[in-house]
C-alpha cells in the first residue's frame, strides 16, 4: 500500500499499519498531534539509568512477554547482578570460572521468542567479537547454552559520558575533544572492518579509571559486507532518537557516515550538556532531525572557539555530501583542538621552527646587504630595516590570521591564544612580531653595517631578554607572548588507525585482566 506526503508530496510505500510521519521531509502525516512513534520493540526496551536520552517502550502485547527469571550461572559464568538493560538485552556483573569479573550480555526474557531477536544477537556477539581495539568494548566470548545465547564483555569499571555530563556538566574543549577521539579510534576500528555501529550515543561511550574512553554496546551494529542479512524491519526506526542520523529517521540505506553524524552529536552533547535536538516528544525530535539544521553550539555556550562550532556542524549536516566524508577527515579537523602544552623538549621544535622560516629571509638580507653596492641606496641599515619590515609582516599575518608560519606548520605548532586555541588576530599577531623583532632583530640590522661584532652582542642580549620569562608554569612564554596574549602550543602528529591487537597481545591483555 501507499500514502502521500501532503507536505512534500512523496509516496510512502508501507505494509500493515501507516505511517505516522514522513520518512523525507519528518513531518506528521496527518493533522491529529502525535506524541509517540512506533518503534522497533525489539530494540528499545528499559533503558539504563544512565541513559537520559532512551526511548521506554513496554512490548506490544501483555501476552507476548515470558516471566522468566534470570539464570543464576550461564556457559560457567555466574550471574551477581543486573547492569543494565537496553535494546534486546540485559547486561550482568559475573564471575568467570578463572574468578576473573566480567560482564555478561543475556536476551530480555520478553523477547525470547521471537527469532529476529534472537539473530539480532547473534550478530551482535559476532560483530563484536572481531573487533579487538583498546577503544573498543573487548568481547571474549559469543556462545550459546541451551538455546540461550549470552555474550561476555569487558566490565568496565567507570563511567559513561551520559554520566559524566550529568555530574561535573558540559566538558571544557581539550576534555571533550579528547574523549570524542577515543570514540573515533574505536569506530575507525570497526569501520576498517566494514561494520557500523548505528547507535552511538554518550551513554555507549564508557569511561576507564585513567579517563580514556571506550566504545560499547554493538547492539544495532550491520556489517556493509556483500551478503550480510539485514535484520532490520523495513519503516522501522532503530537507535536512540536524540543522536539518530538524518538517514536513519528517514529508512535510507546507511554507510559509515552515519557513525560520524552520531559522532558529531555526542560531541556537542559533551560541549553544550544537551544533544543538538532537545525534546521528551521522540515524533518531534526525529522531525527536527529530518527538516531542520543543527543550532550553533555558540548560542548555548558563546566561549566555544568558532571553527570547533563549524566542525561540529558539518558533522551535523543533514546531507551527506556535505558531511565530513568519514571519521579520519573528521578526526583531523579535531586534532588542533587538543594541544599539548610546550615542555622543554618541544623547545627544540620551536627553535626548529625558527630556523626554517629564518632559512626564507637569508636571500632577502643577502640582497639587500648587496643593493647599496648597486647604487640604489648607499645606506646598508635602511636596506636592513625594509627586511625587517617585511620579516614583520611575515609573522604577524601568517600567525595571527592562521596561527602558524611554514616553519610552524611543518613542525606541528600553533600560535594562539592564552585560553583557546584560536588564532590571536592580526592586531595582536603585529605586537607579537614586533616585539620578538625589536628584541632580536633591531640592534643586528642597524649596527652590524657599523660594526659586527656590536650587531652580534645585540642579538645576544636580545635573545636573553626575550626568554628571560620563560617558565614551565606559563608554558614557556617569552616578553612578546606575554605583550600579546600569546602562545606556542603542540599539536599531536596525526596517527595513523591503530592495528588491533594481535593474538600474542590480546592473550597478554586477557592475563592482565585476570590478576
Amino acid at each position: 500500500m501507499q500514502v502521500t506526503c501532503p507536505h512534500c508530496q512523496h509516496d510512502l510505500d508501507y505494509s500493515g499499519e501507516p505511517p505516522r510521519f514522513c520518512g523525507y521531509c519528518g513531518k506528521a502525516l496527518s493533522s491529529q498531534p502525535v506524541s509517540t512513534i512506533e518503534y522497533d520493540p525489539e530494540a528499545a526496551t528499559t533503558p539504563p539509568a544512565s541513559d537520559p536520552f532512551a526511548l521506554t517502550l513496554p512490548p506490544k502485547s501483555d501476552d507476548a512477554v515470558l516471566h522468566i527469571s534470570r539464570p543464576e550461572a550461564i556457559g560457567g559464568y555466574r550471574l551477581l547482578r543486573e547492569l543494565g538493560s537496553g535494546g534486546m538485552g540485559r547486561v550482568y556483573e559475573a564471575v568467570a570460572p578463572s574468578g576473573q569479573h566480567v560482564a555478561v550480555k543475556l536476551i530480555s526474557p520478553e523477547y525470547l521468542g521471537s527469532r529476529d531477536t534472537i539473530e539480532r544477537f547473534r550478530q551482535e556477539g559476532r560483530l563484536a567479537s572481531g573487533i579487538n581495539h583498546p577503544r573498543c568494548v573487548f568481547v571474549f566470548a559469543a556462545e550459546e547454552e541451551n538455546g540461550q545465547p549470552y555474550i561476555v564483555m569487558e566490565l568496565m569499571p567507570g563511567q559513561t559520558l551520559a554520566d559524566l555530563v550529568r555530574q561535573d556538566g558540559p566538558l571544557p574543549v581539550d576534555q571533550a575533544v579528547a574523549k570524542i577521539l577515543d570514540v573515533i579510534d574505536g569506530l575507525e576500528q570497526a569501520h576498517s572492518q566494514q561494520v557500523i555501529h548505528r547507535d552511538v550515543k554518550p551513554s555507549n561511550c564508557f569511561l576507564e579509571r585513567d579517563g580514556r574512553v571506550k566504545v560499547g554496546d554493538f547492539g544495532l551494529a550491520k556489517s556493509l559486507q556483500t551478503g550480510q542479512a539485514h535484520l532490520t524491519k523495513t519503516g522501522t526506526f532503530m537507535g536512540t532518537p536524540h543522536f539518530a542520523s538524518p538517514e536513519q529517521v528517514r529508512g535510507e540505506m546507511l554507510d559509515q557516515q552515519t557513525d560520524v553524524y552520531s559522532v558529531a552529536a555526542t560531541l556537542y552533547f559533551l560541549l553544550t550538556g544537551q544533544p543538538p535536538f532537545s525534546g521528551t516528544d521522540a515524533t518531534s525530535v526525529l522531525a527536527r532531525i529530518a527538516a531542520d539544521p543543527a543550532s550553533s553550539m555558540r548560542t548555548i555556550r558563546p566561549e566555544i572557539p568558532p571553527a570547533l562550532d563549524r566542525i561540529v556542524l558539518r558533522g551535523l549536516e543533514r546531507d551527506r555530501r556535505r558531511r565530513w566524508r568519514d571519521l579520519g577527515e573528521f578526526r583531523r579537523a579535531l586534532l588542533q583542538f587538543v594541544p599539548g602544552t610546550l615542555s622543554m623538549g618541544g623547545m627544540s621544535r620551536r627553535f626548529g621552527a625558527y630556523m626554517i622560516d629564518g632559512a626564507l629571509f637569508a636571500p632577502i638580507s643577502v640582497l639587500f646587504t648587496f643593493l647599496p653596492e648597486m647604487g640604489l641606496l648607499t645606506a646598508e641599515w635602511a636596506w636592513q630595516l625594509l627586511a625587517g619590515a617585511i620579516f614583520i609582516a611575515y609573522f604577524a599575518i601568517l600567525e595571527g590570521r592562521y596561527g602558524f608560519t611554514l616553519g610552524k606548520k611543518l613542525l606541528r605548532l600553533r600560535v594562539c591564544g592564552v585560553v583557546d586555541v584560536e588564532p590571536i588576530g592580526l592586531k595582536r599577531g603585529l605586537l607579537r612580531a614586533s616585539f620578538f623583532y625589536l628584541l632580536v632583530g633591531l640592534g643586528p640590522d642597524i649596527l652590524t653595517s657599523f660594526w659586527p661584532l656590536a650587531g652580534m652582542i645585540s642579538g645576544g642580549l636580545g635573545s636573553l631578554a626575550l626568554v628571560s620569562t620563560m617558565r614551565a608554569r606559563n608554558g614557556y612564554r617569552g616578553v612578546h607572548e606575554l605583550a600579546s596574549g600569546s602562545r606556542v602550543v603542540q599539536l599531536p602528529w596525526p596517527r595513523k588507525r591503530p592495528a588491533p591487537l594481535s593474538t600474542v597481545g590480546w592473550l597478554l591483555y586477557l592475563k592482565r585482566s585476570r590478576r
